[in-house]
């Protein structure tokens, strides 16, 4: 692999956009164009029709959001159904007729700008992963096309509104900050579990005499395993240190 001009991400890459175009190509434009349009319509129709289907769901399903969900499917479901069967129709009759060359030609230039975008939005998931260019794996890093996607992604975000992309940044510093806080909580249980084992300690075992002790003298007094003042005090600042970050 190291031999070939690309990486594994540039063949990820070509592979979408080739495959993304293939099937645009066979199928045509204006059925690539009236499918988009159904899943829209579809996703519309379960919108703007949840509240009328609502209660007959609800009459039959106990629980309200299986009742939702299933009324939301039906709908969206059904819509989706009855516009792919006018989609395969309609493109069809494109396709047989002496537009279907153009029809072709132009579904093939579809199928790649939409691997394109799909390539994107699937670079701004590797963004979010790894903030970091230099945390990204070398085989990202190194890749030929990698100015390529980084252009792409930043044209997809200019079509973001700015509202969505702040509450995607603001659940993305949420998401590291609990992995952060994590991270802390395990290293802060490793170490109360290391400073509250008792370590040896030289002192003779209650019942026996002190070393050098005169015979006859008291024995050494029980004493419960653990730390001292001082030790706890500053256990106890630890914890504290660490729960306030």
């Amino acid at each position: 692999m190291d031999a070939l001009p690309v990486n594994a991400f540039d063949l990820v890459v070509i592979a979408v956009l080739l495959i993304s175009a293939v099937i645009a190509f066979f199928r045509g434009f204006v059925h690539e164009v009236l499918a988009i349009a159904a899943w829209a319509g579809a996703a519309l129709a379960a919108l703007h029709g949840l509240p009328y289907l609502q209660p007959v769901a609800r009459e039959h399903i106990p629980l309200t959001w299986a009742a939702d969900a299933a009324a939301a499917a039906a709908i969206f479901l059904v819509v989706l159904l009855v516009l792919a069967l006018i989609t395969r129709s309609v493109s069809k009759r494109v396709q047989d007729s002496a537009l279907g060359a153009l029809d072709r030609s132009l579904g093939f230039v579809f199928g790649l700008a939409r691997g394109a975008f799909v390539v994107a939005v699937g670079f701004i998931v590797v963004a979010w992963l790894w903030p970091e260019p230099d945390d990204r794996p070398g085989w990202i890093r190194e890749a030929r096309s990698l100015p390529l996607v980084e252009d792409g992604a930043t044209l997809v975000r200019t079509l973001v509104p700015e509202s969505l992309e702040a509450d995607t940044q603001r659940a993305g510093a949420a998401a590291r900050e609990a992995e952060d806080k994590a991270r802390q909580a395990i290293e802060l249980k490793k170490t109360y579990d290391r400073l509250t084992q008792p370590t040896p300690s030289a002192t003779p075992p209650a019942g026996t005499p002190a070393p050098g002790a005169a015979p006859g003298s008291a024995p050494v007094p029980e004493r419960e395993p653990g730390y001292d003042t001082a030790p706890r005090q500053d256990l106890n600042r630890l914890i504290e240190s660490q729960i306030s970050r």
